[in-house]
């Protein structure tokens, strides 16, 4: 399978990678490629479970921010491919602090949103923010991700 998930990776090349697994997706890669590879696709993949949640709730269309960080618009790539190959429209809101995306899901008629961001934590770290239907998914739904992705097809 062809399969390429970098910085310019975009809804036009979905084609190669939709309907792949993790695993699938790694061995594309390479295991021993980079390491950014590697946590791209486990961000492609979150994107996807996030997806699966929000289509099963009904929504449609998100919004997807980043803050300044130098490897955060190569994680809100990877998202993005992630929500787009799953089904969901994306309204890009661009670079900003997490009020900016809590705005914007207030705002422009998006059903949730994902802001991409370390918030308080050192410049190497990075994660995400989401919202969904009006709620923060946070606890035993965030961590239902984590088990969607490790889990055998």
């Amino acid at each position: 399978m062809d399969c390429t998930i970098t910085s310019t990776t975009r809804k036009d090349s979905k084609a190669g990678c939709a309907g792949m697994t993790l695993v699938e997706l790694l061995m594309a890669v390479g295991i021993s490629g980079l390491v950014f590879a590697a946590v791209a696709i486990l961000i492609f993949f979150s994107g996807r479970s996030y997806a699966a949640l929000a289509l099963s709730e009904g929504a449609r269309r998100i919004a997807v921010g980043r803050d300044g960080r130098l490897h955060s618009p190569d994680l809100e790539a990877a998202l993005i491919e992630g929500l787009t190959q799953s089904g969901l429209d994306v309204v890009s809101v661009g670079m900003g602090p997490s009020p900016m995306l809590y705005f914007a899901v207030a705002t422009l008629g998006v059903d949730g949103g994902i802001q991409v961001t370390g918030s308080h934590n050192p410049a190497d770290y990075n994660g995400f923010k989401m919202l969904l239907g009006g709620r923060s998914v946070y606890g035993e739904e965030r961590q239902r991700f984590g088990r969607e992705l490790t889990r055998p097809e």
